[in-house]
């Protein structure tokens, strides 16, 4: 019997040994087709990325041969607030700093019927133009290819605050959540919807019915009506969109922000433009209150001290 017992012993310790030596194995077969499978997935994306390059230096060849290219924008000096024409400055010293690489241009105003942004949307995808300005919001980015450097280093996500009823007074608001008490006038559509109510703002239906509204940073500090005392902040940065397509001309525009960025005259034209809005705002004496904006989309940075001002107290 002892012979027998042992005998089986022997045989469940071979077989286990086997099963666990053949369990090993395919396992290790496994991992081995999971690094297989993931080398040969990374050389195909070196591949495919090496292919855009490729097309995009043979595009760019052909673009500066055939010079001048021919860039048809629709904004105007007034679609970042009171920033007189910084936007077309930005943009023709973006387009110099490239012309070496990509060639020579001309730029082109079109007049759309609405300035809506779902209707300057709608021409860019119809490519009756080639470049427009949209806030960075995501919706807007599933539709169209946005240059994630912000314009005018995001100063209009700053909000004044102007009264609109007798029934209140700023100076008596210490805190958020008075402010929250009373209703605020927001335009049709606007972006800043969503954030506020989120926020538990009580935005009115009616505009009539309304309390306050935003004021532009812009806006004119004699306004006696405007609360001298608060800000708030709602990261809304205004982007360069161009159509998903066009991939050439969005690498372009990037490149040469990028290239202001570095040497400075971005800043230098932003200081010529925004100062003066700025010295008027005071918005370092201001009560700040920064809310998120759960719709600003994740690719672009926002806390980048050279692509956003930063208050200094």
């Amino acid at each position: 019997m002892k012979i027998i017992a042992i005998t089986v012993t022997l045989l469940l310790l071979v077989s286990t040994g086997v099963g666990w030596w053949i369990y090993d194995r395919h396992m290790n077969d496994q991992r081995s087709e999971a690094i297989e499978r993931a080398e040969l997935k990374e050389k195909l994306k070196k591949e495919l990325m090496r292919k855009a390059q490729e097309e995009l230096r043979a595009k760019r060849r052909i673009y500066k041969k055939n010079s001048p290219w021919h860039i048809q924008y629709a904004f105007k000096a007034g679609d970042l607030g009171q920033t007189e024409d910084f936007t077309k400055h930005l943009l023709t010293l973006a387009l110099n700093r490239t012309v070496s690489s990509y060639g020579s241009y001309h730029l082109e105003h079109v007049e759309l019927d609405s300035t809506l942004p779902a209707s300057a949307l709608e021409a860019l995808e119809q490519k009756n133009v080639d470049l427009i300005i949209l806030p960075g919001l995501a919706p807007y980015m599933q539709r169209a290819k946005p240059i994630n450097i912000p314009l005018v280093k995001g100063i209009l996500s700053y909000h004044l605050l102007e009264l609109r009823s007798g029934t209140f007074n700023f100076d008596d608001i210490s805190k958020q959540k008075d402010l929250q008490q009373h209703k605020i006038q927001l335009i049709f559509g606007s972006a800043l919807r969503l954030c506020l109510d989120k926020q538990g703002f009580n935005i009115a239906g009616n505009p009539d019915g309304a309390d306050y509204r935003f004021a532009h940073i812009g806006e004119s500090t004699d306004n006696k009506k405007l609360s001298a005392s608060h800000c708030i902040n709602i990261a809304m940065p205004r982007l360069f969109y161009v159509h998903k397509e066009q991939s050439l001309l969005h690498e372009r525009i990037q490149r040469g922000l990028e290239l202001c960025l570095y040497d400075g005259s971005f800043e230098r034209i932003f200081n010529k433009h925004c100062a003066p809005i700025l010295d008027r705002a005071k918005l370092e004496q201001r009560n700040l209150w920064t809310l998120p904006n759960p719709q600003i989309n994740p690719a672009i940075s926002t806390t980048s001290s050279h692509l956003w001002y930063q208050i200094t107290y």
